[in-house]
């Protein structure tokens, strides 16, 4: 729910195509280098033959593999090969792992849609922790964890974790983050949990910033003050991520853009030459904060226009980008 990827349901990739896929891409790591990387996706550990992956990744081509460790830890606790997987984690160093948490048990379970939501991370993190990996707790802030503050710390009491990391969820127009506005926090529900975060002698220094500088509010007068200043602030953090996201699906069919946000269809990698593919990867532009439906020229446009509107609630967000894209959506809104 608070992710930006606008996945969902799908079938898995056969083995053949990933090899496919990979042998179409290790050209691409040499000619590249560092910087050209690349992802497993979420969630890995579902696959049936996820030990075979990640062994073709540790032979051929793990320098260029980012390894980000986001996990439910159902897919781990259920997989057949569990033990081999662990290995060749561990024997690469891929040694972090992250689990979200968004409240108390009763919470999260509903939040995640699944009854075994919790106690599966609780399992989950016992097993790696066991194994010396770095746990990763990731604190989803919404109302909901605000008013599960107490069942929280009871679960943080008894779960193994290495780091606790709050976050504030992202905001993009995509189904998934448009419904999650409903428990976005606002400025003064914040205070309750940044007493929390003392306890846990947890750095909150981004938190704070994003508390006072990116509500809506504030994001609001700062561009009625002084917009042609905004305006290069926001032109500024839009490119200065040099980043630009491709995926590949099942059929190795490769978009430009994050996955469940194609912006185009580039063509088929098994049909593709390498010349054909370098290309397609050379000629692409920035798209970190791009989506089907927001483009960078939107956000520019629509904030020289005005046509920006705060929510009544004065949600927090973790970025001015994130503020400005939300509001750009509260107008659109408004105006359909």
């Amino acid at each position: 729910m608070h992710c930006y990827v606008n996945g969902g349901k799908a079938t898995e990739m056969s083995f053949e195509n990933f090899e496919c896929c990979m042998k179409k891409l290790i050209p691409m790591f040499e000619r590249l280098g560092e910087k050209i990387g690349f992802t497993l996706d979420n969630e890995i550990y579902n696959h049936q033959d996820a030990e075979k992956v990640l062994g073709f990744v540790e032979k051929n081509c793990a320098q260029n593999y980012y390894h980000h460790g986001s996990t439910t830890g159902i897919a781990i606790l259920n997989h057949p090969k569990r033990e081999e997987i662990l290995q060749i984690l561990k024997r690469n160093h891929w040694m972090d792992v992250s689990f979200a948490i968004h409240g108390g048990t009763e919470t999260h379970n509903k939040i995640v849609h699944n009854n075994e939501g919790m106690s599966s991370i609780m399992e989950a993190s016992k097993l790696f922790k066991e194994n010396g990996f770095e746990v990763w707790i990731s604190l989803m802030i919404s109302k909901e964890m605000v008013e599960d503050l107490s069942l929280l710390a009871d679960i943080l009491d008894k779960i193994p974790y290495s780091h606790l990391l709050p976050v504030i969820p992202d905001y993009y127009p995509t189904n998934r983050l448009m419904k999650y506005q409903e428990i976005r926090c606002t400025v003064e529900e914040y205070a309750s949990v940044m007493e929390f975060l003392k306890g846990y002698e947890v750095d909150t220094k981004s938190i704070q910033e994003a508390v006072v500088e990116y509500n809506e509010e504030y994001v609001f007068q700062s561009l009625m003050n002084n917009q042609e200043a905004m305006v290069e602030q926001i032109k500024k953090q839009l490119y200065e991520n040099e980043t630009a996201f491709f995926h590949v699906d099942q059929k190795l069919d490769s978009y430009v853009g994050n996955t469940g946000s194609a912006l185009k269809c580039c063509g088929n990698l098994r049909e593709c030459s390498s010349e054909e593919l370098l290309d397609w990867i050379l000629s692409a532009e920035d798209n970190y904060y791009e989506t089907a439906s927001i483009h960078y020229g939107d956000i520019i446009d629509a904030v020289r226009d005005g046509k920006i509107r705060c929510s009544k609630e004065n949600y927090v967000y973790p970025s001015l980008i994130s503020a400005v894209i939300a509001m750009v959506q509260n107008y659109r809104i408004d105006e359909a």
